[in-house]
C-alpha cells in the first residue's frame, strides 16, 4: 500500500511526519472526542512504515495531550484534541462564546503598563498610538491549555485608573462596562495567518512550524471614538472560527 501523508524521500524523521499528518487529520475533524484511533497494525499498513515509527508518532501525540493510550484497548482521542468553535458573535465576550460550547476559557494577565502617545503599539499591528494608552498582554487558556496570546490598547482618557489594580479574572470588557459605562457598538477585525516568533511559540507551547491566526482590529464606541485596539494570536489547530451572516 502506498504511504499516505508522508514522503519517504524527505529527510524529516518518519515518526514526525506521521505525527504531523495525524495532527492535521485531528484538526480537520477526522475523529471526534474520545474516538478510537486506528490500531498500530492499521497505521503501520496505512503509512507503509515500521511499527517503531508508528509508536514514536503516537508517543508524540500522547505527550501533546492529543491522545490517551488504554491498555488492551488502543489509543483514543482526548476531548482537548478537537478544535473548539469560536463563534464570531460580537454581542458576547470570548468567554461567553466558549461557554456556549461547554468549555471554559480563562485569562492570565502577563503584562500591564502605560504607553505614551507616538509609540508604535506592536510589531504585529503596525499602528502608532495617537494618545496615551493602557496596554495589556494576556494569555488565554481553554480547558487549561494555551490557545491565544492577546494584546489590547485602551485610551487612558477613557479608562482612568484601569491599570492601577489587578484585572479581575483577566477580563477587560466587564470592567469597561461596570467601571466606566463603556460598551463597543461597532468592531472592525482583520484575520490573517502568521508564523509564531520564538517567544510566542514558547508561551503557546507550540513549535515554530505551527500556524497562528492573527485577529486584529478596533472596537468603537457609538460616537465613533476608538475604545480598544487589539491583536490576538490564536493557535490555528486548536480553534475554528465560525462566521454567520443574515442575508
Amino acid at each position: 500500500m502506498a504511504a499516505v501523508g508522508i514522503d519517504k524521500n524527505d529527510p524529516t524523521p518518519l515518526y514526525y511526519q506521521i505525527a504531523q499528518d495525524m495532527r492535521a487529520k485531528i484538526a480537520a475533524g477526522r475523529w471526534g472526542p474520545e474516538d478510537k484511533l486506528p490500531s498500530e497494525n492499521q497505521l503501520t499498513a496505512q503509512y507503509g512504515v515500521s511499527r517503531i515509527a508508528v509508536r514514536q508518532a503516537l508517543a508524540e501525540l500522547e505527550k501533546d495531550g492529543l491522545i490517551v493510550k488504554r491498555r488492551g484497548k488502543g489509543s483514543f482521542l482526548t476531548r482537548r484534541a478537537v478544535p473548539f468553535v469560536h463563534a464570531m458573535d460580537y454581542t458576547l465576550t470570548s468567554s461567553q462564546r466558549f461557554a456556549g460550547e461547554g468549555v471554559s476559557l480563562t485569562a492570565q494577565v502577563l503584562c500591564c503598563r502605560q504607553l505614551a502617545a507616538g509609540q508604535q503599539a506592536d510589531s504585529r499591528t503596525g499602528f502608532v498610538l495617537e494618545e496615551p494608552a493602557v496596554f495589556y498582554r494576556r494569555l488565554f487558556l481553554l480547558e487549561g491549555r494555551p490557545v491565544a496570546l492577546s494584546c489590547s490598547w485602551l485610551p487612558q482618557q477613557l479608562v482612568p485608573g484601569l491599570g492601577d489594580s489587578p484585572l479581575p479574572q483577566g477580563r477587560i470588557s466587564p470592567q469597561l462596562y461596570r467601571r466606566y459605562g463603556l460598551q463597543a457598538s461597532r468592531v472592525e477585525d482583520y484575520l490573517e495567518v502568521v508564523a509564531p516568533t520564538a517567544s510566542e511559540a514558547q508561551q503557546l507551547q507550540i513549535t515554530r512550524e505551527s500556524s497562528l491566526l492573527l485577529l486584529k482590529g478596533t472596537a468603537y464606541l457609538q460616537d465613533g471614538r476608538a475604545l480598544e485596539h487589539s491583536a490576538t494570536l490564536w493557535v490555528g489547530d486548536r480553534v475554528r472560527f465560525k462566521f454567520g451572516y443574515s442575508l
